[in-house]
């Protein structure tokens, strides 16, 4: 029997609105939401009519308030040369989930790196060890269902860290408030200042035709004042302007008015930080701890941000809420 009540597949993914968060195939009791390419799959007859997987959608559910800056807010990039070069914008969560696998702080940290053939094409992961930490550098521009691995991974940790976008941040609270369990196993949340990200088959599209550069090629793409830069395994580049190119958001990220990710102990990005540096943003004790102990250790170089960061950040934050609001006036216009 299909279901009668709520469930994300209806109300959500079939309308291509999925942040691909990962929540509700974590959550759903019968694996009637499984893992897919772009959106999880779902199994109507397996579908238990539980409305589990609504309860933690973060799409369904935005109750939390937008963020704005704390008063303090840093500057800064990981002190390993090595480190530096393989990521991405300093390498700061790197930097941070080194130290937060070294100190044993937490036992695990689920994060994203990049397939192996396209490396563009995101891939949840379980970190257990500092030397495992480079495997998730550097930014990439496609959905991460990073909450499904949760459950599997609270099993052989008591104690997690997450390391994810606004929609990831959104959804997590949730389950911890509603459902509990092993979600009160992450300890720790890293969240990623998020303009947008795309489900991968649009962005390998995108590389395709608005760059010409083969998906499998493509080492590294980055986003700095407004042009995507698009860095191939053989040292080439191609740039456009993001207006030029479409953006790189989905459905999803446009009705999103989370630039800060709301919900974290500690937020880091690119965005206002001067080349080969990420902003860095305690939220929490826990987060400002973190940030003060990986720099003692020797992990981590920071300074406060000037006056000009926040301003830059400020003005993002504006931007992206801004773009929420008039993508939600005209869907309720069209309908």
């Amino acid at each position: 029997m299909g279901p009668t009540k709520a469930n994300v597949y209806d109300l959500v993914i079939s309308k291509g609105l999925c942040s691909y968060c990962g929540a509700c195939v974590a959550v759903c009791p019968r694996g009637a939401l499984r893992l897919g390419v772009d959106a999880p799959e779902f199994d109507r007859e397996a579908c238990a009519d539980c409305s589990l997987c609504a309860k933690v959608c973060p799409v369904l559910n935005d109750a939390l308030p937008v963020r704005e800056l704390p008063a303090r807010l840093y500057v800064g990039r990981a002190a390993s040369e090595e480190l530096r070069r393989r990521a991405q914008s300093g390498g700061v969560v790197t930097a941070l989930i080194t130290y937060a696998l070294a100190s044993g702080l937490v036992g695990a940290v689920l994060a994203t790196a990049g397939d192996a053939s396209e490396p563009q094409k995101a891939v949840p992961v379980v970190l257990r060890s500092p030397d495992e930490a480079p495997a998730a550098s550097g930014s990439r521009f496609s959905y991460s269902p990073v909450l499904a691995l949760v459950p599997e991974a609270s099993r052989s940790s008591a104690s997690l860290c997450v390391v994810g976008l606004p929609c990831h941040m959104r959804a997590l609270r949730l389950a911890q408030e509603r459902l509990r369990g092993p979600w009160l196993s992450v300890k720790l949340t890293i969240g990623l200042l998020c303009f947008g990200c795309l489900p991968y088959s649009s962005l390998r599209d995108k590389l395709l035709s608005e760059f010409g550069v083969n998906p499998a090629e493509v080492e590294r793409v980055n986003v700095r004042r407004g042009v995507v830069i698009v860095s191939t395994r053989s040292g080439a580049a191609a740039s456009a302007p993001l207006r030029e190119v479409g953006g790189l958001a989905g459905p999803a990220c446009l009705r999103c008015q989370h630039f800060f990710p709301p919900a974290c102990d500690v937020a880091v990005g690119s965005s206002g930080a001067p080349d080969g540096h990420s902003v860095i943003i305690p939220y929490t004790e826990v987060g400002e701890r973190l940030v003060s102990s990986a720099s003692e250790e020797g992990l981590l170089e920071a300074q406060e941000a000037g006056e000009e960061v926040r301003a830059e950040l400020a003005k993002l934050a504006t931007l992206k809420r801004r773009r929420a609001r008039h993508r939600y006036k005209s869907a309720r216009h069209t309908h």
